[in-house]
């Protein structure tokens, strides 16, 4: 129930201003991270993570997952969003690679799974946020 408050609160806040970070519904057809046709390809998972301050595209997403990719990113803009997870209770370490260049992966209290690749060469981070399978 107290789950349920927190999604109906942050869905009239994010219609109110005009906001959709992992939203469906909610936001104006020039918003640059819409699906085909204006229309949202997510549905609520804002309350998981936090939205990339940079722009972003949502590749694929529904009620089980989202896969967003941020591009024209550096390490400094990957670590940076990495840093803005811990409040959302993923709070792991990065580590290198070889290919991606540094990954994330995490899960937090709520058994949400969080994975953060960055690529240095193609200059981009993707991130992809599972729900648990009980939720």
């Amino acid at each position: 129930m107290k789950r349920l408050k927190k999604v109906i609160a942050l869905l009239l806040t994010c219609c109110a201003f005009g906001v959709a970070p992992l939203v469906s519904g909610c936001s104006t057809s020039d918003d640059p991270n819409q699906g085909i046709n204006g229309v949202s390809k997510t549905k609520l998972l804002g309350n998981i993570i936090p939205a990339p301050k940079m722009k972003y595209d949502v590749i694929n997403g529904s009620d089980e997952s989202v896969y967003l990719k941020v591009n024209n990113a550096t390490e400094s803009d990957f670590r940076a969003y990495v840093a803005s997870c811990e409040p959302y209770g993923f709070d792991g370490y990065i580590k290198s690679a070889t290919f991606p260049d540094y990954y994330f992966m995490e899960y937090n209290e709520d058994n949400y799974f969080l994975e953060i690749r960055y690529y240095e060469e193609e200059q981009y981070f993707s991130v992809y946020v599972r729900v648990p399978s009980n939720a």
